[in-house]
């Protein structure tokens, strides 16, 4: 906690030389900051090292939230994952089920994260092939959202439009029927 600081190396991180000094300082400033705190006094207040997320209103709050959850699962109204036998990945929410080429890349993407880690230490740090400081390619993952259907529409004025399902499309389907009276079923 003594070693954060605002901003960290944002903007001066243009000169390479710059990002070494500050690592190799920041035990120093981090000393330093603490024996600043413990001449002020500051260093055993009980609001330090607490977190807003403890506090029990919003304990309360998540418990509340959770089982709002539990009760739609019960009720019918999500569909429960843990239910089925079957092997294949589908959103809690819309119940839409991934393609088993999709669910496996989605499985294995901490193995494929892992490799990439191991990657740049034996190209970067272990040998000079590649520059530490280049760009690292960007893995591509598949998600749910990614699977999302595209639709295009020509509007009244010839425009083309394309419109994609998105989470709060069928939030807004759930809420319709409330405000109308319709049984959902």
């Amino acid at each position: 906690m003594d070693s954060k600081s605002k901003g960290s190396i944002v903007g001066v991180s243009h000169n390479s030389d710059t990002p070494q000094r500050w690592f190799l300082t920041i035990h120093e400033r981090a000393a330093i900051s603490s024996l600043v705190q413990q001449m002020g006094g500051i260093k055993d207040l009980d609001r330090v090292g607490t977190h807003k997320e403890k506090a029990p209103k919003r304990v309360q709050h998540e418990e509340n939230d959770v089982q709002k959850i539990v009760t739609s699962f019960k009720s019918g109204l999500m569909k429960n994952p843990f239910s089925e036998d079957s092997h294949s990945l589908s959103n809690i929410a819309t119940g839409v089920v991934l393609p088993a080429d999709v669910a496996e890349h989605l499985v294995t993407i901490v193995d494929k994260g892992q490799e990439q880690m191991s990657s740049f230490i034996r190209e970067r740090w272990n040998s000079n092939n590649v520059s530490l400081w280049d760009s690292i390619p960007s893995l591509t993952i598949k998600t749910f959202c990614s699977m999302m259907k595209k639709t295009t529409f020509k509007s009244t004025n010839d425009k083309l439009v394309a419109i994609t399902e998105d989470r709060d499309l069928f939030g807004r389907l759930l809420i319709v029927p409330n405000v109308r009276q319709v049984n959902l079923r």
